[in-house]
C-alpha cells in the first residue's frame, strides 16, 4: 500500500510541475499573440490550474498525509521536508484562488476587448506567479528526495 501511495504522491507533483512547465512554454508563445487566440489560451491555461493542477494538488495533499499515517519510515507531520511540503500546497492553493484564475480570466478578457497593453501587465504577473510557483514545486520535490529534516 506505502508504494501505491508513494506512486500516486509522485504522479501528483509530476502532474503539477508538469502543468507548469507547459503553462510558462506555452504562456511565453502566445504571449505574441493577441485577441482570440490569446483569450482562448488564458481561458485554457485556467481550465487546466481548476482541472489538472488542483487535483493533482489535492491527490498531493491526501497521499502524503496517508503515506505519514500509515508509512513505516518513521517520518512524522514535524519533519521538515513535510512542512515544506504543506507550506507548498498552502501557497499553491492560495496562488490558484488569487492569482492564477482570476487573472487568466481577466487577460483573457482584456485579449477580446482589444486591450493589449493592460494585458501584457497581467500577463507579466501571471508569469511571475508561474515562475515562483514552480519554484517552489521544485523546491519541494528537493526537499522530499532528500527527505530533509527527515
Amino acid at each position: 500500500m506505502t508504494q501505491f501511495l508513494l506512486l500516486l504522491h509522485i504522479l501528483g507533483a509530476a502532474t503539477w510541475l508538469g502543468a507548469n512547465v507547459a503553462l510558462l512554454f506555452l504562456g511565453r508563445r502566445y504571449s505574441t499573440t493577441t485577441g482570440q487566440v490569446a483569450a482562448a489560451h488564458w481561458r485554457s491555461s485556467g481550465a487546466m490550474g481548476k482541472l489538472v493542477q488542483t487535483p493533482a494538488a489535492i491527490v498531493i495533499l491526501i497521499t502524503g498525509i496517508a503515506l505519514i499515517v500509515t508509512g513505516d519510515g518513521g517520518v512524522g507531520f514535524g519533519s521538515t521536508f513535510v512542512s515544506i511540503g504543506f507550506a507548498v500546497i498552502i501557497i499553491g492553493a492560495i496562488l490558484g484562488m488569487v492569482v492564477f484564475g482570476p487573472k487568466s480570466e481577466q487577460a483573457a478578457s482584456l485579449h477580446e476587448a482589444g486591450n493589449t497593453k493592460e494585458a501584457a501587465g497581467v500577463v507579466s504577473r501571471l508569469f511571475a506567479s508561474a515562475t515562483l510557483d514552480t519554484a517552489l514545486v521544485v523546491l519541494a520535490i528537493a526537499a522530499m528526495v532528500g527527505k530533509w529534516g527527515a
